[in-house]
C-alpha cells in the first residue's frame, strides 16, 4: 500500500487530467510532467482511480483532518467526473477489463506452465481486482457474452491452480475486499498442479 500522501497526490493528478484522458486513444495514460507528479506514480486508467480510492478509504484512521477533507474533495470531483462523462468512462472501462483479463490470463498461462511466478501472485492478482472494479463501475448490462466468458474461462483455471489462504494484501485493505467478491485475494498459487 502507498503513503496516504502519495495517494492524495496520484489521485489529484489523475482526476486533473482525467477529461484529457478520456478524450485520447491511449488506454494507459502517463501523467503529465506538471508539478506534483513523481516519476513512481502508475498511468493514468479508470481502474487505478478506483484502487487509490479503495487504498485511501482503508487508510482513513492514519490521516488528518485536512487529509480527510481532501479525499472527500476528490470523492466528490470524481464523482462529477463520472456522472459528466459515463460514456467515455463505460468506454475506457470496457478497454481497460480486456487488457487486464489478458494480463492475468498471461499470468495464470505462466503459472500452468510452472515458471515459478508463484511469488509474484500478491502483485499479479491485481489485475483480476482492477477487472472486478471496473465490472463493478460499469455494471453487466454493458459487457459482451464475450467478455463474460472469457473471464470466467480464466477464472476457472485460476482456481484449479490455487488453493484458500489468507488476504494476500495489507491488513487495512481487507475490509474494502470482503472474499465473496474478491475471491483471488483469499488464494495463493497451489505448490504442486
Amino acid at each position: 500500500m502507498q503513503s496516504v500522501e502519495h495517494n492524495l497526490s496520484y489521485l489529484d493528478n489523475c482526476l486533473e487530467e482525467m477529461e484529457t484522458y478520456l478524450l485520447q486513444p491511449e488506454l494507459f495514460w502517463p501523467l503529465s510532467t506538471s508539478a506534483g507528479v513523481r516519476s513512481e506514480f502508475s498511468r493514468l486508467t479508470v481502474a487505478n482511480v478506483l484502487l487509490t480510492l479503495n487504498e485511501l478509504d482503508a487508510q482513513v484512521e492514519d490521516m488528518s483532518p485536512g487529509e480527510a477533507a481532501q479525499v472527500s474533495r476528490l470523492r466528490t470531483r470524481w464523482e462529477t467526473l463520472h456522472t459528466k462523462w459515463r460514456t467515455a468512462i463505460e468506454s475506457k472501462s470496457i478497454a481497460e477489463m480486456r487488457a487486464r483479463l489478458n494480463l492475468w490470463k498471461a499470468y495464470i498461462l505462466d503459472l500452468e506452465e510452472q515458471k515459478g511466478r508463484q511469488a509474484n501472485y500478491a502483485q499479479e492478482v491485481t489485475q483480476r481486482v482492477r477487472f472486478a472494479l471496473l465490472h463493478k463501475l460499469t455494471g453487466d448490462a454493458v459487457l459482451t457474452d464475450e467478455l463474460i466468458e472469457r473471464m470466467q474461462a480464466v477464472d476457472s483455471r485460476a482456481l484449479a491452480l490455487t488453493a484458500p489462504a489468507d488476504f494476500v494484501w495489507d491488513k487495512p485493505l481487507q475490509a474494502i475486499y470482503p472474499p465473496d467478491e474478491y475471491v483471488f485475494l483469499y488464494r495463493k498459487p497451489k505448490t504442486t498442479y
